[in-house]
């Protein structure tokens, strides 16, 4: 992949000291930390940083929001961050003529998710269900949602070969038996072309992430932690080798589990 995003030096960011930098795979980008570890942070300077095409996904829920809002917030300057902004501006971008195989291939995919496809229509933004109801995105689980913002994107061509998609935890609010699909869709994005960095403290996405991993699968993980305000990480392409937050955090649960089934009580340590 000849246009990627290779590294990155964070100098002093906000809440932090110090300096960060990192080098990134061409593939996905796996930002995994506890909460105020610097995720979201490197994310949101990267994507500032690229001028190659780009997506930002926010954990934030914007097509909900959509009826007037770009003109509010032209006018009156209201208090959004600027990814929530870019990715309400990108949905209501008009669909592409054309998609690849590949990516008419995910846009099926996720119809089947959502039961439906999205469309802008009259400033507000609607699932149109296969039996031909208009359903108001607000009125669609949180879950369907996010899935339904990734077909818009696709469907108006704006993650494909060469781009470079930032989805802060995609994994929010999905339902956990939609997890393997959401890495599935990630998987398949990363093979056509397109370089992904997200950033999570979700076990399954990682786990799912290495179980359906290939020979053409390339991923990068960086396990974040804050150390007198300096973020540090580690790094390894192959996430059995780190010793992440996500990791202790459900090894603690299983050993709860265990001392609860064998009547041992009290709280793991």
């Amino acid at each position: 992949m000849a246009n990627t995003v290779t590294s990155v030096e964070i100098k002093n960011a906000p809440g932090f000291k110090g300096e960060f930098t990192a080098d990134f795979c061409p593939g996905i980008n796996v930002l995994i930390g506890g909460n105020g570890s610097g995720k979201t942070t490197i994310l949101r300077r990267l994507y500032e940083e690229t001028r190659l095409p780009k997506i930002f996904i926010p954990v934030a829920e914007m097509l909900s929001h959509s009826k007037g809002l770009l003109a509010l917030d032209k006018k009156l300057k209201m208090p959004y961050d600027q990814t929530e902004i870019d990715v309400l501006m990108n949905a209501e971008l008009p669909e592409t003529r054309e998609v690849s195989a590949v990516i008419q291939t995910l846009l099926a995919q996720i119809s089947e998710v959502i039961n439906g496809e999205v469309l802008y229509e009259n400033d507000a933004f609607l699932v149109i269900k296969k039996d031909g109801r208009k359903v108001p995105f607000a009125n669609e689980a949180s879950g369907f949602q996010k899935f339904g913002l990734l077909w818009k994107l696709l469907r108006n061509g704006l993650i494909e070969n060469g781009s470079v998609l930032f989805w802060d935890e995609p994994e929010a609010s999905v339902n956990p038996e939609l997890i393997p699909v959401l890495v599935d869709i990630l998987l398949t994005l990363q093979k056509s072309g397109v370089q992904i960095f997200i950033a999570t403290h979700n076990y399954d996405v990682a786990q799912w992430l290495e179980l359906n991993r290939t020979a053409e699968t390339v991923i990068r993980y960086f396990n974040l932690r804050k150390v007198d305000g300096q973020i540090i990480a580690d790094v390894s392409d192959d996430y059995d080798t780190l010793n992440s937050v996500i990791d202790e955090a459900d090894s603690k649960l299983l050993r709860r589990v265990v001392q609860k089934a064998a009547g041992a009580g009290g709280c793991a340590k």
